[in-house]
């Protein structure tokens, strides 16, 4: 049986802002998304911040390079912002294999969407593992804690073999 899953990333809108990209707006809401990304991406003082939390996890997977003051200057950042349309779910996935990191800031704008947030899972044999890249059926998962879709949440996991992570779908009313 297929374990991959197809994502409807039709309905999933996205701007990368470490690539530039250019996106209609009106200048105010220019102007707030570059204040965004400037606080995120300059001076590395987020990866600093994270990297000074969790020194072991760093330690562990990067070696004594992690410890240095030059580290987080290393790290590759990307800062996207997405908008899920009705219709967008993604199944339980690991990220991308390059990935170390993923923080997702929830900016709803009212309370009455928490069920919609970030799902963590747990495979139902507890020996799967996946290196990334792939979305797995839902069926094979088990939602142990949903991180709120709620006004100023914030979520930090590292990206794991077994960090399994999925998004509901998104109906009309969201």
């Amino acid at each position: 049986a297929p374990t991959k899953t197809v994502t409807p990333y039709w309905a999933r809108k996205q701007i990368n802002f470490h690539r530039n990209e250019i996106f209609q707006a009106a200048p105010a809401q220019q102007g707030f998304w570059e204040a965004i990304k400037q606080c995120f991406l300059a001076d590395d003082w987020f990866a600093k911040l994270i990297v000074a939390a969790y020194p072991d996890y760093f330690l562990l997977r990067f070696g004594e390079i992690a410890a240095t003051s030059e580290f987080s200057g290393l790290l590759n950042k990307e800062l996207f912002l997405q908008r899920h349309e009705p219709g967008f779910y993604i199944g339980p996935h690991t990220d991308i294999p390059t990935r170390i990191a993923t923080c997702i800031f929830a900016f709803a704008d009212r309370p009455g969407f928490e069920e919609y947030g970030t799902q963590l899972c747990v495979h139902r044999n507890p020996l799967v593992r996946c290196w990334g890249n792939d979305h797995h059926k839902p069926d094979d998962f088990v939602i142990r804690k949903v991180a709120p879709y709620r006004p100023n949440n914030f979520l930090l996991f590292f990206k794991t073999r077994q960090s399994f992570h999925a998004v509901k779908a998104i109906d009309s009313t969201v």
